[in-house]
C-alpha cells in the first residue's frame, strides 16, 4: 500500500522514489526508467511503422499505360541519381536547385534516364512544388520498375 507523500520523511522520499515507477512531474520519463533497463517501444513508434509498411506496398502503383512512382527529392545534391527508398517513396538526389522547376525538370531527366524512355513518358502527377512528388511513367510495367528500382545495389 502506498503512503501519502505528505506524510513521509525525507530518508523516506528517496525509498519511496526509487520502488515508485511513477516519475515525479518534474522531469518527463525516459525510455530507460523501466525497471527492466531495456527501452519501451512508443505507441507512436508501432503505428509509423505500420503506416510505413503499408506505403511501401504502394511505391509503384499500376496505370491504365504504365506506372504511377512516389518520389522524394533532395535537390542541390552533389550530383543526380537514385539513391534507394525512403519513407515509403523512390528517394532520389537532384543537383539542381528547386528554382523555376529546374528540380523538376532534372527529375525527369533522371527517371527518363532509370527507365530509359523519352522523357516525354514522363509526367509530374503531384508535388511540382513539394518534395514528395507523385510521377507518372508511360511504358512501363510495375514488374519492369520493380527490376529497374527496388534491386539490390552491385
Amino acid at each position: 500500500m502506498r503512503t501519502p507523500a505528505a506524510s513521509l520523511e525525507p530518508d523516506d522520499c528517496a525509498a519511496a522514489s526509487a520502488r515508485d515507477p511513477v516519475p515525479s512531474a518534474g522531469r518527463p520519463r525516459r525510455a530507460s526508467d523501466s525497471s527492466s533497463g531495456t527501452p519501451r517501444v512508443n505507441a507512436v513508434t508501432a503505428i509509423v511503422y505500420v503506416t510505413d509498411g503499408l506505403r511501401r506496398d504502394q511505391l509503384i502503383t499500376a496505370s491504365s499505360d504504365g506506372v504511377v512512382l512516389d518520389v522524394r527529392v533532395i535537390p542541390r545534391a552533389g550530383r543526380s541519381q537514385i539513391a534507394g527508398t525512403r519513407d515509403g517513396a523512390l528517394l532520389v538526389r537532384l543537383g539542381a536547385a528547386p528554382v523555376d522547376g529546374a528540380a523538376n525538370e532534372e527529375l525527369v531527366a533522371v527517371l527518363a534516364g532509370a527507365f530509359r524512355v523519352p522523357k516525354r513518358n514522363i509526367t509530374l502527377i503531384a508535388g511540382e512544388r513539394s518534395r514528395n512528388k507523385r510521377v507518372r511513367v508511360v511504358g512501363v510495367t510495375v514488374e519492369d520498375a520493380k527490376q529497374l528500382l527496388l534491386r539490390e545495389p552491385d
